[in-house]
């Protein structure tokens, strides 16, 4: 998911390194470790809790969703989802839940943030995207995560 001025990047989990089903549902949840000064902001449940409620035809095709590690790359090109495959990619922010970006929010990002519960502030010359815990778990339980089903 590619909004909010970020692009996409991301690689393939390795079969190896699935979790086993739990809950009797066709896909698997996979979580790394997000990284030094990142976070995850759902859990496995909150995953599997927002896909429960979507008609199964929607999930057919969906074999994994993989709460993913910071990197580098990422942190370059950053993003907070994205889908290749039948695998979903949601990756961390940071811990503080701030995010600065250099350039000014396009007003289609304001609209998508406010729509969320988050604000834009800019402070020394630089822009910063607030969140707050309710604001960014919905924002990836019911944007991210959704739109990159719609991928699938």
């Amino acid at each position: 998911m590619c909004g909010l001025g970020r692009r996409g990047g991301g690689s393939c989990a390795r079969a190896d390194e699935a979790v086993e089903d739990r809950t009797g549902d066709c896909f698997q949840v996979i979580r790394r470790p997000a990284g030094k000064g990142y976070r995850h902001v759902v859990t496995e449940d909150d995953v599997r809790g927002r896909l429960a409620q979507l008609p199964a035809w929607m999930l057919c095709e969906l074999q994994v969703v993989e709460l993913s590690t910071m990197t580098r790359k990422k942190r370059r090109a950053p993003c907070y989802g994205m889908q290749w495959g039948s695998t979903i990619y949601l990756y961390p922010i940071e811990e503080s839940l701030v995010e600065t970006f250099q350039q000014p929010p396009k007003p289609a990002q304001k609209v998508e943030a406010a729509m969320y519960g988050a604000r834009w502030k800019r402070e020394d010359g630089r822009w910063q995207l607030v969140w707050s815990e309710d604001a960014i778990r919905d924002f990836y339980l019911n944007n991210v995560l959704i739109h990159e089903l719609g991928h699938i």
